[in-house]
């Protein structure tokens, strides 16, 4: 599974391979069944996690109704870094989709490699932007987007991944009634999706 962490990385930038090593023996793997808790809302997770595989969803609690916040899938971090930053609980939980192997960096190791390769900050610096183009862009797509044209987008971008989360939990990902969501599962054909912001680099 470390390979899969070592790929990643040459894709995202030319790391010698002093670097990689010194990134793969920081980290630990640690594998999740399917319906495992990650983390627990309010609760501490002091790492950054990379999916090596499987599927995680995000969801919060609030006023008694569960809310999806997001997907990580294959060769997408996981975390939250306001708790990591502030030392406060974190804001939402984890729970594994799919059978999912993490790969952990815990919180001080993370900002020292950070410091120690110029690289691994580049390229963690460019995930961050990216996340927040993301989370502007949804709020965007959330507000002047139809049902239709919001699911069309989603799977332009996250090509295949409808197909493997629950119908619920995308459905309040997506701001929509279930049974909205299955009639436009059913019938897609003809939608025009946002053209998605172009990065150089996924989270």
């Amino acid at each position: 599974m470390k390979t899969l962490f070592k790929n990643y990385l040459l894709e995202k930038a030319p790391f010698t391979l002093t670097e990689i090593q010194t990134l793969l023996n920081a980290a630990t793997l640690v594998h999740y069944n399917k319906g495992d808790i990650i983390f627990a809302q309010n609760s501490y997770f002091n790492y950054n996690a990379f999916v090596c595989s499987g599927l995680v969803a995000t969801t919060a609690l609030y006023n008694s109704q569960n809310y999806t916040v997001g997907f990580a899938p294959e060769q997408h971090w996981l975390g939250d870094r306001q708790s990591l930053l502030t030392g406060t609980p974190m804001h939402y939980a984890a729970t594994a989709l799919e059978d999912t192997t993490l790969l952990l960096l815990p919180e001080d190791t993370f900002e020292q490699l950070r410091v120690t390769i110029p690289l691994f900050n580049d390229l963690m610096f460019t995930l961050i932007q990216n996340s927040l183009l993301q989370a502007q862009q949804r709020i965007q797509n959330n507000a002047i987007l139809s049902d239709a044209e919001r699911y069309a987008t989603f799977c332009t971008e996250k090509p295949g991944l409808a197909a493997r989360v629950p119908l619920l939990l995308l459905a309040s990902y997506l701001k929509m009634k279930p049974e909205t969501l299955t009639a436009l599962q059913q019938t897609t054909h003809g939608i025009r999706p946002l053209n998605s912001v172009q990065q150089r680099a996924s989270a």
